[in-house]
């Protein structure tokens, strides 16, 4: 649920939990997150919060064994969550594997980087380059207020270890591409759970291993 931070003018995210079977009144379980998926046993939820300014992926635990009693949740007695992700750059968007075991994850990067701390350190190198001229090629060169750098958003894939902690780097699994290679697609520059279950439309190609996308479909 949505609400407004007038103070700081800005939304902010709460995720609430609801028995459909019982009805009465949702019950929140996050303060601030936003894309909240049930895990593939029903008893957690995930969901995107910042951690030091960085988003990342977060799981809160709401069940036993039976799945969610809401009879447990009380408003003075929230669950706490727990950070899975520790990447240094912003997750644009998840999806769960059907078993549970793995995470589809998108981030926004320059291509050529082969680890995800390569794009954060060109980043920062900009951020203190006192040139602010930039010389653009070729169109889509801004989406709302962001200014194309050279990033695209890239779909990696992480696996959950024994203590449910994505552990190590994510390794590459897909790259959205233009197909008139002019510009940069939409999906690409916003990023969001939309970028992985956006249709082949002859817009955006999307290639990698079959294999791998059928274990998220």
């Amino acid at each position: 649920m949505r609400s407004t931070d007038y103070a700081a003018n800005k939304g902010v995210g709460a995720i609430y939990v609801l028995d459909l079977g019982k009805g009465g009144q949702p019950v929140k379980v996050v303060d601030k997150g936003s894309s909240a998926r049930w895990s593939a046993d029903g008893r957690s939820l995930y969901f995107v919060a910042p951690a030091k300014g960085v988003a990342q992926l977060w799981r809160v635990d709401l069940g036993g064994e039976g799945g969610l009693d809401s009879t447990k949740f009380e408003l003075a007695k929230p669950a706490v969550p727990v950070q899975v992700s520790h990447s240094v750059l912003d997750l644009g968007g998840y999806k769960l594997s059907p078993d549970g075991k793995q995470v589809l994850l998108s981030y926004e990067v320059f291509t050529d980087c082969a680890a995800l701390a390569c794009t954060q350190q060109r980043v920062d190198a900009r951020a203190k380059d006192k040139a602010s001229g930039t010389l653009y090629g070729k169109l889509f060169v801004r989406h709302w207020d962001a200014w194309a750098d050279g990033r695209r958003y890239q779909l990696f894939v992480a696996r959950f270890d024994d203590k449910g902690q994505l552990a190590g780097e994510p390794y590459s699994a897909f790259a959205l591409i233009h197909s008139t290679g002019e510009g940069i697609e939409i999906a690409e520059m916003t990023g969001g759970d939309g970028v992985h279950d956006r249709p082949v439309d002859g817009a955006v190609a999307v290639y990698g291993d079959v294999a791998e996308a059928d274990r998220f479909a």
